[in-house]
């Protein structure tokens, strides 16, 4: 299940970034078999309460990629990673030209990032294209690496609507430091 903001519900995996579902919200929910949903009436109230902790995975180090109309969901447990995220890191996707288009925190054992795509109707690039790669790195602020995910055990590292794309194996460059990441970003006014 996923909101609006990308936050995603994925009972498979314990990971609950949501918590309650709220009155007169929308969600998108995708299930790997046909399923019945069942509503009760507007009389009567739902008591359950999920057996999952609620995760915040909202970055720390950095501004919230643009919510735009569409996005893609990525997952990364643990046994991906060639060097394991301390707790306090960060993962960040970025489009073709360094646009940042997704961004949360490292959490164990299950980690989700939102990738968003472009709104076709903005007037500028505001997420990825379908079918563009997307490029990453981890952060804790001071320090910066870039990763690859080199295996998947579904999808790639191309931008596809909707899609829910799984790691398998990631590949960690060498760490460099904020100030050197920095450096090789240029902004353009114009």
């Amino acid at each position: 299940v996923k909101d609006y903001l990308g936050n995603a519900y994925l009972p498979d995996l314990n990971f609950n970034a949501i918590g309650d579902a709220q009155p007169g919200f929308g969600y998108q929910i995708k299930t790997t078999q046909e399923c019945i949903l069942e509503y009760l009436p507007n009389n009567q109230s739902y008591r359950l309460t999920s057996s999952l902790k609620v995760i915040d995975n909202t970055p720390r180090y950095s501004p919230n990629a643009t919510v735009t109309d569409n996005n893609m969901t990525l997952i990364i447990d643990d046994r991906a990673w060639d060097v394991l995220p301390s707790e306090h890191d960060e993962i960040k996707a970025f489009d073709s030209k360094d646009n940042m288009v997704g961004s949360a925190r490292y959490t164990s054992p299950t980690s989700i990032l939102t990738l968003w795509g472009n709104d076709e109707l903005s007037t500028k690039k505001d997420g990825l294209y379908t079918g563009e790669e997307v490029h990453f790195n981890i952060t804790n602020g001071e320090h910066t690496r870039r990763f690859s995910v080199e295996d998947w055990l579904e999808g790639s590292s191309k931008y596809e609507i909707n899609a829910i794309n799984i790691a398998s194996s990631i590949v960690t460059e060498n760490s460099i430091s904020q100030q050197e990441f920095s450096a090789h970003k240029v902004l353009v006014r114009v």
